[in-house]
């Protein structure tokens, strides 16, 4: 936003889907006995983590190398991929049906071979 890289628009749409993704993330949260407090708590604390993150990245890590950006980017993407393996693909074949779960594999596969 500061170098005009990025618009409002995209800034604020970022911060709404992250709130409504906060929301579903406090269900099962407040669902396995947690209060709301404690939900709201932890999922503001790892926001305000992960500003602070991106705050150093855009700042000290500005004119970091190469190699420590990619292998940064490498770390994150492994802890996407884990995420999705472990919590999205065996609801989706579980609870969806095995052509929706079948169709995210094959987005992924397309997704990493275009990249």
């Amino acid at each position: 936003v500061a170098e005009g890289g990025i618009g409002v628009a995209l800034l604020a749409g970022v911060l709404l889907g992250n709130v409504v993704e906060a929301y579903g993330a406090a269900q099962p949260i407040v669902a396995g006995g947690h209060t709301r407090r404690f939900a709201l708590g932890l999922l503001g604390g790892i926001g305000i983590l992960l500003a602070g993150a991106t705050a150093l990245g855009g700042t000290v890590l500005a004119d970091a190398a190469d190699e420590l950006i990619g292998t940064a980017q490498a770390i994150a993407a492994g802890a996407v991929v884990a995420v999705v393996s472990i919590a999205i693909l065996p609801h989706a074949f579980d609870e969806v049906s095995r052509t929706v779960a079948t169709a995210t594999v094959a987005g992924f596969i397309a997704g990493y071979l275009l990249a």
